[in-house]
């Protein structure tokens, strides 16, 4: 109560205006935390016809931002597409909108999100690395993947360090069979000091890739200390504990970890849900991995050019569904 009167009598006597009352608390109990509160405020204030246009804008941003804490991702996209409706102009909506794309496991639809802010105008270094980043994660397609790297090329500036921007250069690299270069490239950004989380995470795709499990997992275990709750982060963690050839094969905590991954990515993800289905697999819970894989198949048909594994899940699902007593592969 005494932050709201606080805040209140600031907007009043220093900005000389009267704020929105459900605004002012929705922004409260943001800032401390209580973002299932600061929703609700925030939509009464939206729901408001008063709302000026400037706060309105402000709303929405912050009410995505709340949404996506609770894990409701649909929710969260749909504020920001709804801002970028009042303002197309906005750059953090369109960036905001691509990361949480990237993070829920749609990287076609955050290289469209961003492909649509750099036409608008928004052709900093940051949107392209991740316009770049994101058409490299999707495998292309190929006209937007060169579309991209010309973008990243224009912009590089060899005498600067712009790691985000190297390492979709590098990533870039891999794809077009430049394997050596490219990995090199990542390892040297992934394992300077401040090194990027995204370099991190992709050094240990390039690691589990040629089967180093244990150097890929010490990488994950440091991107951990940064961003606990990742999605990406813990479903590939996840697949490092389903390599039967280590000694630390693990699928009781391989199933945990993708668990985890499915609820941060808000059990929208067809990748982290494919996982989870794998892991249920090693589990035993037939079952249950046959739920899962269903919900990720819907997922990964409704994507744009759908996910790159779809065909993979459709055969888990055959297996699974033909019968319980013959033994599966995974």
């Amino acid at each position: 109560m005494l932050a709201f009167i606080r805040a209140f009598a600031y907007s009043v006597i220093v900005n000389r205006f009267i704020p929105n009352i459900n605004l002012l608390r929705a922004q409260i109990f943001s800032a401390k935390g209580e973002y299932q509160r600061a929703e609700y405020f925030f939509k009464s204030a939206l729901n408001s016809r008063t709302l000026n246009s400037s706060d309105r804008q402000r709303a929405l941003m912050d009410l995505s931002y709340a949404q996506f804490k609770l894990r409701k991702m649909e929710e969260a996209e749909l504020s920001l597409r709804n801002l970028i409706f009042i303002n197309p102009q906005k750059r953090e909506a369109h960036l905001r909108l691509a990361k949480i794309q990237l993070w829920c496991g749609s990287p076609l639809d955050a290289s469209w999100t961003l492909k649509r802010a750099i036409k608008r105008g928004h052709n900093d270094h940051e949107l392209v690395s991740f316009f770049l980043l994101a058409v490299c994660e999707n495998g292309g397609p190929e006209y937007l993947l060169e579309e991209a790297y010309k973008l990243a090329i224009e912009k590089k500036d060899f005498t600067a360090d712009h790691q985000i921007l190297n390492l979709a250069i590098a990533r870039y690299q891999i794809i077009k069979n430049d394997g050596v270069g490219g990995v090199n490239q990542i390892a040297k950004i992934a394992l300077a000091s401040k090194a990027p989380f995204e370099s991190v995470i992709a050094y240990a795709e390039t690691l589990y890739a040629t089967n180093e499990i244990i150097q890929a997992r010490n990488q994950l275990k440091r991107a951990l200390l940064v961003s606990p709750d990742h999605p990406r982060l813990l479903s590939l963690l996840a697949e490092t504990y389903l390599n039967g050839e280590t000694t630390l094969y693990n699928p009781s905590y391989a199933a945990q970890l993708a668990a985890n991954s499915c609820q941060s990515s808000g059990w929208v993800s067809a990748r982290e849900l494919h996982i989870y289905a794998r892991a249920l697999l090693h589990c035993g819970d037939k079952t249950t991995a046959l739920m899962v894989a269903n919900k990720a198949f819907a997922a990964g048909s409704r994507l744009l050019g759908s996910y790159s594994k779809v065909k993979e899940i459709e055969r888990l699902i055959s297996q699974l569904s033909s019968s319980n007593h013959h033994t599966l592969s995974f």
